[in-house]
């Protein structure tokens, strides 16, 4: 008897990133580190990480309040770079 997933194959998908680039829309609010953690409720090194890309994952909650003080849409600051 032959196994059931004998018919799929691997995939292999190119590794992308995937960066959330604030810095333009903060220079046109003109915002910096320390001001945008504080509307926002973060530390400094939160923002400092979500600037640099040095994240793993973003909130919903964190991606929604970025945009309404940024006035921007998610897609506007989430990039993918292949």
């Amino acid at each position: 008897m032959e196994p059931i997933c004998s018919s799929y194959q691997t995939k292999q998908f190119n590794m992308s990133k995937i960066i959330i680039d604030i810095d333009s829309a903060m220079r046109l609010k003109g915002l910096n580190n320390k001001k945008l953690a504080a509307i926002l409720g973060l530390t400094e090194v939160h923002v400092s990480r979500l600037k640099n890309t040095n994240i793993k994952a973003i909130r919903l909650d964190t991606l929604n309040s970025l945009c309404e003080v940024l006035e921007c849409e998610p897609g506007d600051i989430i990039k993918r770079i292949p």
